[in-house]
């Protein structure tokens, strides 16, 4: 699918920029896993249903002092968006894969956990330290 030159398909990793109201916190961006695209017949209405990330800040028990400055949780938390929010493209990368990224970059994140943003449970529950 390619939305204002920026071309992407399902299970990739976007960058959706907050809302006027959040633009307060810290961050820049809300991160976002395709889970879907649909479209109209003339292409000029494209939707995509995205998974979104949470950051440690945003979890009921909030951020620990183990949990890394680009970490993110994928949630249970399903919406859907106008392609026309997408900001760019980020990555996601696994713990293991981001350990040994030799430059992390603006747009490089890691999730080690699922978060379950109504009932506020982890899976896995623990990490090794």
């Amino acid at each position: 699918m390619l939305t204002s030159s920026l071309q992407y398909t399902i299970k990739d990793t976007l960058s959706l920029p907050l809302s006027f109201q959040a633009y307060h916190h810290f961050r820049t961006s809300y991160v976002t896993r395709i889970e879907w695209i649909e479209a109209d017949a003339r292409n000029t209405d494209v939707k995509i249903d995205v998974r979104w990330y949470y950051r440690p800040e945003e979890s009921i028990g909030g951020h620990r002092q183990f949990h890394g400055s680009k970490e993110v949780f994928l949630s249970y938390h399903f919406d859907v968006q106008s392609a026309d929010t997408v900001k760019a493209r980020c990555t996601v990368h696994s713990f293991k894969s981001y350990t040994k990224l030799n430059a992390i970059g603006n747009d490089d994140f890691f999730y080690r956990f699922e978060y379950n943003s109504f009932t506020g449970a982890f899976n896995p529950d623990r990490v090794a330290m």
